[in-house]
């Protein structure tokens, strides 16, 4: 070993060069940050695991929103059409959204040539509003004359060769029971489908909407038979990116319930591309979401209320202004529907359909909204491959059992903090252009692990020297 001091490398790096203490301390540092790594592994699927991925990756999708992101570029296909504050207080805050002003929205995205309309309502009930005092002809049409005017827009619609399609939610009980729908006879999978509105939070108690669901099982009441209801942003990415001769396949296959993955081949604009989704299973029962592995559907949200007053985005109109634009033209005010997706639903603080998000509460015409972005958008947010993570893992804790064998440890705690920083920018950069996210709070969890445990050997060394 005589030569091992002459040349840097060789000392500090070349483990025959150690003496045998520093041999002994450097493979006890591995080890016991590879033993770290394979525990926070194994805890990565619990829900305090994936609390913390969470609070991590909420951090870097608000991080990213505004920024000019894949879904942020296909936020431009949308417009929304809301029924706001100011619009339900002069129609006297009705207990249930009058259906005629439904039908004046939709009416004016299906003439004006709207590739798809999603309806963000429950019509599981007729319009049984109460006659208030309120503006306009809320107060003087009963509730039957409001759902014969919907239900006539959507015959149109249903009727129609422009290639407008519409997606009616399809609401579910608790034991994923259908709701009834009053509109259910105009459902032809043609020009109408049948949606699930649902989201989730993932694991956690927190309730945060953070992912889109691609489909639901769900079961009619009076039949008991089983069936595939996709959900909106599903869908949607089905219509707008010509898979939806795949649909009913795919539909059957995961009535199977065979967890695994499966393929939605798109081929829209000459472009051949595949969207994947998982069943994973979980405590016996097929969970209808992807595997916790990838989550792929996971939102980046790259629109928020606030923003929609800028031209950015392709709209937002309230019923309030309908009327204005329908007199000064559409399209001459800045709202052009041609073949863009309209969003009709509800933002007012009364309708009870706020949730949380990464980026603050919003009503859940935005979040459906955001879905629909991600997945029209390209690549989507998701977690680093296993293989990737191990990698990544290993040369942490490396370079932290060299850092702690030959630096002071208040030195070499410096040294790993500054390391964190780094390695955290590099992440959410990597993140930025992949839209992949490296999770490496793990790491440095075991290097505060590692610490512990060293003072703990070293506390015990002194102790058997006396």
């Amino acid at each position: 070993m005589g030569g091992c001091g002459k040349k840097f490398f060789r000392k500090y790096f070349d483990i025959r060069c150690f003496t045998q203490e520093q041999q002994k301390h450097f493979f006890f540092n591995l080890a016991l940050g590879i033993l770290v790594m394979l525990f926070f592994i194994m805890l990565e699927n619990t829900s305090w695991g994936q609390a913390v991925i969470n609070d991590w990756f909420d951090a870097y999708i608000a991080l990213r929103t505004g920024e000019n992101t894949a879904a942020r570029r296909a936020a431009e296909q949308i417009v929304f059409l809301e029924f706001d504050d100011r619009s339900m207080k002069e129609m006297g805050r009705p207990d249930i959204t009058p259906r005629d002003k439904v039908a004046e929205l939709a009416e004016a995205a299906y003439q004006g040539g709207a590739k798809l309309i999603v309806l963000d309502m429950n019509f599981a009930e007729p319009d049984y509003s109460p006659e208030r005092q309120a503006a306009g002809d809320a107060a003087s049409m009963d509730g039957r004359t409001r759902d014969q005017k919907l239900f006539t827009v959507l015959q149109q619609i249903q009727q129609g060769d422009t290639g407008t399609r519409l997606l009616l939610p399809m609401m579910a009980y608790a034991d994923h029971t259908m709701q009834p729908n009053i509109f259910a006879s105009l459902v032809d999978n043609k020009n109408i489908y049948f949606v699930t509105p649902a989201f989730t939070s993932g694991r956690g108690n927190d309730k945060q909407v953070r992912f889109w669901m691609p489909y639901l099982k769900m079961q009619d009441a009076a039949t008991g038979e089983e069936k595939v209801v996709w959900s909106i942003p599903m869908m949607s990415l089905a219509i707008v990116d010509a898979g939806m001769e795949q649909m009913s396949g795919l539909a059957k296959k995961l009535l199977d319930e065979v967890p695994g993955h499966y393929s939605l081949e798109l081929r829209d604009a000459g472009r051949d591309r595949s969207f994947v989704f998982h069943r994973e299973e979980m405590e016996g029962k097929g969970i209808i979401r992807d595997a916790e592995s990838h989550q792929y559907n996971r939102i980046q949200y790259a629109v928020v209320p606030r923003e929609l007053s800028q031209s950015y985005f392709a709209a937002s109109v309230s019923l309030r202004n309908l009327g204005h634009w329908r007199k000064d033209g559409i399209d001459n005010q800045g709202i052009d529907y041609r073949n863009k997706i309209v969003v009709i639903g509800r933002s007012d603080q009364d309708c009870a359909d706020f949730s949380g998000t990464p980026v603050g509460d919003m009503p859940g015409m935005y979040i459906h909204a955001n879905s629909i972005a991600t997945v029209l958008g390209e690549p989507h947010p998701h977690l680093t491959p296993m293989y990737k993570h191990v990698i990544i893992e290993l040369v942490l804790i490396v370079l932290a059992a060299y850092a702690f064998l030959h630096l002071h440890t208040i030195v070499a705690k410096l040294a790993l903090g500054i390391l964190f920083v780094v390695c955290w920018i590099c992440s959410y950069l990597y993140f930025c252009w992949t839209s992949e996210f490296v999770n490496l709070s793990f790491s440095f969890m075991g290097i505060g692990i590692h610490d512990l445990v060293s003072r703990m050997e070293a506390l015990f060394e002194a102790e058997s020297k006396k």
